[in-house]
């Protein structure tokens, strides 16, 4: 295994997992260590759903391990851009991006789990 997965490129990365060279939950433990690290200076993540990254990476090297055919990105780690929407995710929106056009979200609108419309952040 590299010494820092998490500056590899995606390809490498995919490859790796493919190859089993790193497992995916090695490689989602890599990035987000590096996001704890980091986060705390850059604030870049609002959401880390560190407990679901890590059930979907071991989905991936369940399925590896059972001999089926992974997708080119399987096992890669990407991070979400908080204006889209996501299952049980806080979002911020500060664009229209990823919404439905009929949809009209107010300036600064913020989406929390346990509500179903969009409000504005005190």
């Amino acid at each position: 295994m590299t010494e820092s997965p998490h500056l590899l490129t995606l390809s490498e990365q995919a490859r790796m997992v493919r190859e089993g060279d790193i497992t995916a939950v090695e490689l989602v433990k890599a990035h987000l260590a590096e996001i704890e690290r980091l986060n705390p200076r850059l604030n870049s993540f609002i959401t880390v759903d560190a407990e679901n990254a890590i059930k979907q990476a071991d989905v991936i090297d369940k399925s590896r391990a059972a001999g089926e055919k992974l997708g080119p990105l399987a096992g890669v780690t990407v991070g979400v851009k908080d204006s889209m929407v996501c299952e049980q995710q806080t979002i911020l929106v500060f664009s229209k991006i990823g919404f439905p056009k009929k949809t009209l979200l107010p300036s600064h609108a913020c989406v929390k789990p346990e509500q179903s419309s969009l409000e504005r952040p005190t």
